[in-house]
């Protein structure tokens, strides 16, 4: 599933000018982030604008909260940036306190809200 979801992530890259960012730490991977540079909006309603996306951002749990995600976005910040981008989006889980209060203190905001119901 790996190699898939890698190959499916550099097409991603190739298509929106987008980069994969790695944090290595003693020649182990700990983590990673995918920004997408150059995101075409595809709803109707939705500001007609290209933005920058961060795709994926990834820490091993044994290397959380040692600013690795921090930094990573700094990363794809400032990537995105010198592209052109204007606005940079990133999604989280609603319950992804720890994620959406680092976000948070980075200047992301509240953009889209979406709710579910679980059908039995």
């Amino acid at each position: 599933m790996a190699d898939a979801y890698l190959a499916f992530l550099l097409d991603r890259c190739t298509k929106a000018s987008g980069k994969i960012f790695v944090a290595e730490i003693d020649d182990v991977v700990a983590g990673f982030a995918g920004v997408l540079a150059e995101v075409l909006p595809e709803q109707p309603d939705e500001d007609q604008a290209a933005y920058a996306y961060i795709s994926d951002l990834v820490v091993l749990p044994s290397y959380r909260r040692q600013g690795i995600a921090r930094e990573l976005l700094r990363h794809a910040e400032a990537y995105a940036g010198a592209r052109g981008a204007k606005l940079l989006r990133i999604g989280v889980l609603a319950k992804n306190r720890i994620a959406r209060d680092l976000y948070g203190k980075l200047g992301f905001e509240d953009y889209q809200l979406q709710l579910v119901k679980k059908l039995s």
